[in-house]
């Protein structure tokens, strides 16, 4: 007996060719010896079905391009997943954005204070500062003299070499990050509770190795 021809990817046939394959089986096998055969020729015969898949990232595309009032295709999807990062990034980023605006703080001078919390009592160099940030700032300089007008770290010179300048976070640098550390830590994790932790690894991951380009 001869099968029909395979049913395109994506339309669901379920298993319509399997009493033929039942019929094959000698009837003094086991019943799991069957199912075993059965399903094996199920696999062998009927496609997988990925149109759920196609639809989601049809639906995925169309949300970002009514976010953005797009009304054309993206022109690759690179371009796409970059453009998905940027807002979500932005997104992600307003409500800490609001809690650090409390403290008088940007992002970039609460990653500072965070990277000299980090460094103890040895400090760091500027280059050093500069290198630890999550977003690079072309004035780390600028950045290190707002901060030190405020009193929440202080400069240096190195007692060997007069040309290194050392920064530290100051006791009310400490303060401050202290005072931020409990409203911050909440917000991320109500932020991201929707996902699930395998989700949460998985993203994790993915960003990684996108960095890696």
């Amino acid at each position: 007996m001869h099968y029909a021809a395979k049913p395109p990817i994506g339309k669901l046939r379920l298993y319509h060719a399997l009493p033929q394959h039942r019929d094959r089986i000698n009837s003094r096998q086991s019943s799991s010896c069957r199912k075993v055969r059965y399903y094996r020729a199920a696999r062998s015969i009927i496609p997988i079905d990925n149109s759920r898949y196609n639809d989601y990232h049809r639906d995925m595309s169309a949300k970002l391009k009514d976010e953005i009032k797009q009304g054309k295709p993206f022109e690759s999807l690179e371009a796409e997943v970059f453009l998905n990062l940027m807002r979500t990034a932005d997104a992600l980023s307003r409500g800490a954005e609001e809690i650090l605006k409390l403290a008088g703080l940007s992002h970039t001078q609460y990653n500072v204070l965070r990277i000299l919390r980090g460094a103890g009592e040895q400090g760091l160099c500027c280059r050093e500062v500069a290198e630890r940030m999550i977003t690079r700032d072309p004035d780390i300089t600028r950045l290190v003299d707002r901060l030190e007008r405020r009193g929440l770290l202080a400069r240096s010179r190195d007692s060997r070499d007069r040309r290194v300048i050392t920064v530290r976070i100051t006791p009310a640098g400490q303060k401050v990050l202290k005072d931020l550390d409990r409203p911050l830590s909440e917000h991320n994790r109500n932020l991201l509770s929707h996902m699930h932790k395998a989700d949460l690894r998985k993203l994790l991951e993915l960003l990684e190795l996108a960095r890696e380009s």
